[in-house]
């Protein structure tokens, strides 16, 4: 079998270079090549099925700021490509190819569509992009085939994800971990992660040292992160044993990596993945509740800050920070973790993104609308201590949120003059919003009941956030107290949390 995986992996590819072979020697799509300037990539793309009226873009990843990635539009030439180009100011990264049509999700943003999978670029790539029809299986994305400067990678990755594709086994399913007396980790590297490492060595001579530790660093820290498991296990059997025996089995575990040693990824492997910063930080997390038996966060930022180092660092602790519902006491980790950023990309996200999450400021005074169309400032609220929930229709966990916690907090409240619960949608559609408003599955109507109508409102980009649901806590003079702290999250946190807000004199 594993012959006959392999073999349909490497017809994948040789059709690739097949195809980039008679592209170029036809002398006719070979034009449409440009060579990218010092600093750019130029992806030039086919795509026979773009409808009029819908809108292509590249978007660029950005591993440090992974809540804001940056988005870039084509031109379109006179053969009816698009052409797309974008500053290389790191050496390497990675992009990938979005269709957004003119249609609202109910979130109110415009329905985005992946097209492609996430693919890696070096700076200097000048590539032509052919978008094929057909399918491998229907989940999967259109074939597709590259030939230019750089475009042996981009076949290469496209081969290895096909690898996943014609095993007939989703990404995520992996063979169940298990552990040794001493706690290590040392589940068989299953057979679909050996089968691309393999495919990945053959195809070596044909890569740049940089692409190919990412690609095998990708095909690594692709596999799920064990956590699940390794906390059952440690729920089970280690966590009965005494503490000097616990310490050790959990520093076997956090030095073990299955069969693959984490010696065998170079460090431009793991500081340039796709995947290394948030397995890393899954481990991490892990270790840091196997130490103490618990979920613990000022656990987890400890173990990121003593076991990393260098970009890698960084990166895991932008996902840390700006990835996770948060502690109380954030504040001291934020300003403690100052002096771990060194990068110039580090420092950025952290004056930008994870300094404003410090609380103690005052949250600014938006406009938003409510249920009768009327403008509505958030000033008209001081006075009153603020709980304000984020949320949109069709969103799980936001009604997973309110019926377990928020609705139980409003009941203890609801006729207390001091509290306002300030429920903020998304939703565009008003008649969607009011459903939802009657349904009691995300808010009620005794409660006030605001929208944005839309995404892209000020209110979130402003104040970080970025998923839902999302709670924020003001005092009465509009003073953020917390902010997606898990605290908020659970019936008893929050009502102690605006006990004591109560309690305090202005």
């Amino acid at each position: 079998m594993n012959n006959i995986l392999s073999a349909l992996a490497s017809v994948s590819l040789c059709f690739a270079l097949l195809f980039t072979s008679s592209i170029s020697k036809s002398g006719t799509k070979s034009k449409a090549i440009s060579i990218a300037k010092a600093g750019t990539v130029i992806i030039n793309l086919e795509y026979s099925q773009y409808q009029p009226g819908d809108t292509l873009m590249i978007r660029k990843i950005d591993l440090m700021n992974t809540t804001d990635h940056k988005n870039y539009y084509p031109v379109k030439d006179l053969n009816g490509m698009f052409r797309f180009e974008f500053p290389a100011v790191e050496k390497c990264g990675y992009w990938e190819l979005i269709e957004i049509n003119r249609n609202f999700d109910k979130r109110g943003q415009f329905i985005e569509q992946a097209l492609s999978m996430s693919y890696f670029w070096e700076t200097g790539d000048s590539i032509t992009y052919y978008l094929s029809k057909t399918r491998l299986a229907p989940f999967a994305f259109a074939m597709a085939q590259f030939i230019g400067r750089g475009a042996f990678k981009y076949n290469v990755s496209r081969a290895i994800n096909d690898l996943s594709i014609v095993n007939g086994l989703p990404q995520k399913k992996r063979l169940n971990p298990w552990f040794n007396d001493r706690f290590e980790f040392i589940r068989q590297t299953d057979t679909l992660l050996q089968m691309k490492l393999d495919l990945l060595l053959s195809l070596k001579p044909g890569l740049s040292s940089l692409s190919y530790e990412v690609l095998k660093a990708d095909a690594i820290y692709s596999n799920d992160s064990p956590e699940y498991f390794t906390r059952k296990y440690f729920d089970d059997y280690v966590s009965k044993l005494p503490k000097s025996n616990r310490e050790k089995l959990v520093a076997n575990y956090f030095r073990t990596f299955g069969n693959v040693s984490l010696s065998a990824i170079s460090i431009d492997g793991i500081e340039n993945s796709a995947y290394s910063a948030s397995y890393l930080r899954k481990k991490l997390s892990t270790s840091a509740y196997l130490l103490s038996g618990k979920e613990d966060q000022v656990g987890t930022y400890n173990q990121i800050k003593q076991n990393t180092g260098g970009y890698i660092r960084e990166r895991i602790l932008s996902g840390y920070f700006l990835g996770s519902r948060l502690v109380e006491n954030i504040d001291s980790l934020i300003v403690d973790a100052k002096n771990l950023f060194v990068s110039n990309s580090g420092k950025i996200i952290y004056e930008k993104k994870i300094l404003p999450m410090t609380f103690k400021k005052k949250f600014k005074n938006y406009e938003l609308v409510n249920r009768e169309g009327s403008t509505v400032t958030l000033n008209k609220f001081l006075g009153k201590i603020q709980v304000l929930d984020f949320w949109f229709s069709g969103c799980g966990g936001c009604m997973l949120y309110y019926t377990t916690a928020l609705s139980k907090a409003e009941e203890h409240f609801k006729n207390d003059p001091e509290v306002e619960f300030i429920s903020i949608t998304s939703d565009r559609n008003a008649d969607i919003w009011e459903q939802a408003i009657k349904s009691k599955k995300y808010t009620n109507e005794r409660v006030t009941n605001l929208s944005t109508k839309g995404s892209e409102h000020a209110i979130y980009k402003e104040n970080n956030i970025h998923s839902t649901p999302t709670a924020l806590l003001l005092d009465k003079d509009g003073t953020v107290v917390f902010n997606n702290t898990s605290n908020l999250y659970n019936v008893d946190g929050l009502i102690k949390a605006i006990a004591e807000l109560k309690s305090k004199k202005r």
